[in-house]
């Protein structure tokens, strides 16, 4: 029988970056997401934002990704006093950086996920995860951040309330955990573990 072991992708991190303390960022949930077809709206749940934003109005939302004029407009036509959209940011950048250090919750709204990089590089920058558990999100963030079963919105929003009004979580070692469960040193490992055990491939030359 043959055996399957998941290595999982790196993740690199802003190494200069002094985070934000749970208490000194604002309740703001930030979701990275870009959008410039109906499918994208569909599997990013960017429906979904609006109800969001109604149900929290005491919350910030920033949606950081490219857009489309129309995915825009079916936004702005709520003129929803809690929903900033940021527009792209560079990876790693002065702007991506100050986004999420400054907001307490990375979010997903999608329908479909395979990896979910976004959380990942949310909760690298301390931001508590929280998502639906689809795709590979369980095995991403167990133990990091919040899963909601089942694809109801009020769970969804009953756990980003629950999240967002802790009087205090730990963001270094939220960023810890998924540093160590995503670094690029396990990786290595891993790789060269498969690549050079008895199990692993046969190079035969050419």
């Amino acid at each position: 029988h043959g055996r399957v072991e998941m290595i999982y992708l790196s993740v690199g991190q802003a190494s200069d970056v002094l985070l934000k303390a749970w208490n000194e960022r604002e309740k703001q949930v930030t979701i990275l997401a870009s959008a410039t077809s109906d499918a994208d709206v569909m599997v990013k749940g960017i429906d979904r934002i609006p109800g969001l934003c109604r149900a929290l109005p005491d919350v910030k939302f920033k949606l950081a990704g490219r857009l489309s004029e129309e995915v825009r407009h079916s936004l702005t036509k709520h003129h929803l006093g809690n929903l900033d959209l940021a527009g792209y940011l560079d990876f790693q950048g002065a702007e991506f950086v100050k986004l999420l250090n400054n907001s307490r919750i990375i979010l997903s709204t999608s329908r479909i996920e395979s990896f979910g990089a976004a959380m990942v590089d949310g909760a690298a920058l301390g931001c508590t995860p929280v998502s639906f558990a689809l795709g590979a999100l369980p095995e991403v963030i167990e133990g990091i951040g919040q899963l909601v079963n089942g694809d109801k919105m009020q769970d969804l929003i009953s756990a980003v309330r629950e999240v967002i009004d802790r009087s205090d979580v730990d963001v270094d070692m939220v960023k810890q955990k998924v540093l160590d469960r995503f670094s690029l040193e396990r990786r290595r490992r891993s790789l060269l573990n498969i690549l050079f055990s008895g199990d692993g491939p046969k190079f035969v030359s050419p």
